[in-house]
């Protein structure tokens, strides 16, 4: 069955996936640690929400590109999702459904840029 999102040019480029997501959170303002308490303590409820600030970029860029810091989403989403099946936590009923779910009533672009990044390759 195709999808609408199917006939869209940009799934033919596949995401830009960094070999270390962690590595990533860690070099942006220390992420990683308030990520992994939160994944297991559900604490502070508020991370979700700081996050997305994280996500937007200071200035957006000169040649018209997202104003999303596009390789830390990626890094979140696959870093939240990992740890969550690595820890045996149903995504659907843990805190890493409270990021994800965050991300998408976000803004439509960031939600786009992780759904982008957990298709298929």
């Amino acid at each position: 069955m195709v999808t609408q999102v199917d006939l869209l040019p940009e799934i033919l480029v596949p995401p830009r996936v960094l070999p270390e997501p962690e590595h990533l959170l860690d070099q942006h303002e220390h992420l990683k640690g308030p990520i992994d308490a939160f994944l297991q303590t559900r604490n502070p409820q508020s991370l979700p929400a700081e996050l997305a600030r994280h996500f937007k970029l200071p200035q957006p860029p000169a040649d018209g590109r997202s104003s999303y810091n596009t390789p830390l989403i990626n890094a979140v989403v696959l870093y939240v999702g990992a740890q969550s099946r690595a820890s045996n936590t149903a995504i659907a009923d843990g805190p890493a459904m409270d990021i994800f779910l965050r991300l998408v009533r976000g803004q439509s672009t960031c939600a786009c840029i992780a759904a982008h990044s957990m298709r298929p390759c």
